[in-house]
């Protein structure tokens, strides 16, 4: 649950044009984040050393193999400025891609190659 700030209070002074509908809506999908992450823990816990990529309530379970590929434009044709931009900031292989796939969905870099 790294994702959420450790304490809430005052977290709706952030938010622009702030009405009570913006805590109901804040605290429905902090539910829905809480039992998410719950069924991640289970299967990571009952599955250690496995790598997964998550989104939402699916995930893909990377096999080793899978993970030691290598962020190249031969493996992967037709994304060479997302593959440039990956390896600029180090990440070289499909193992050190960020798991919460979410988050790539959210980065700038990324919005023209995921439209999940």
């Amino acid at each position: 649950m790294s994702g959420i700030p450790d304490n809430l209070v005052g977290l709706h002074k952030h938010v622009k044009q702030f009405r009570e509908k913006n805590d109901e809506t804040l605290f429905e999908e902090l539910e829905l984040f809480i039992e998410e992450e719950k069924v991640r823990r289970k299967l990571v816990l009952e599955r250690p050393g496995e790598l997964f990529f998550f989104y939402k309530e699916d995930y893909i379970v990377v096999t080793e193999e899978l993970s030691k590929i290598p962020l190249t434009a031969e493996e992967f044709t037709g994304s060479s400025s997302l593959l440039r931009q990956l390896n600029e900031d180090q990440i070289d292989m499909v193992g050190q891609l960020t798991k919460e796939l979410v988050i790539l969905r959210s980065m700038r870099m990324w919005g023209s190659y995921l439209s999940c």
